[in-house]
């Protein structure tokens, strides 16, 4: 199991625009961004929309479970109309809301968007943020091969920075 991050719209600049860490990594990476003031313990408290707003109706559950499926993992059409399709607009982009939901507490990344892989999106503004932490940070040279020693490779490292500054001329990236 890992973590897969990949820009929220495609890239025209020819890379792909995806990034993958393991578990082990990902928790590597976290500590050291933590110490670097690139993330930071902000609480998850968004609201989470309805995900079964046809408890008693198997068959328009069933119509807004496509509707999603098609809407958010296919091309963006779908055969289902009506109230089912309204309802699943309205899940998609409060579902879309939620997962960038930005807590107080700081401006760079919220730790918990690197705490699991449902989807997470990773904003160019907490990007921005956490970049600038980065640079202005001194000793961050030691810092980095303090948890390179630890396991982290400097030069998956870099191209790390490199992903997140290209991230956010792509509306940032989500976390899988």
């Amino acid at each position: 199991m890992g973590y897969d991050m990949s820009f929220t719209n495609k890239p025209g600049d020819g890379s792909d625009g995806y990034f993958r860490l393991n578990i082990w990594a990902m928790s590597r990476y976290e500590a050291a961004m933590r110490e670097l003031g690139m993330v930071y313990g902000g609480n998850h408290r968004a609201d989470w929309p309805e995900h079964r707003p046809y408890p008693n109706d198997t068959a328009k559950q069933a119509a807004f479970d496509q509707a999603c499926e098609d809407l958010e993992y296919g091309d963006g059409t779908t055969t289902v109309t009506g109230e089912p399709l309204a309802k699943a607009r309205d899940y998609i982009a409060k579902k879309r809301a939620a997962l960038a939901f930005h807590p107080d507490g700081g401006d760079t990344i919220p730790a918990h968007k690197f705490g699991t892989n449902d989807g997470w999106h990773v904003t160019p503004a907490e990007i921005k943020a956490a970049l600038a932490a980065y640079q202005s940070r001194e000793g961050r040279d030691a810092v980095i091969a303090e948890h390179v020693n630890a396991g982290l490779r400097r030069a998956h490292w870099d191209t790390w920075i490199n992903y997140l500054e290209r991230a956010v001329d792509h509306d940032g990236f989500q976390v899988f």
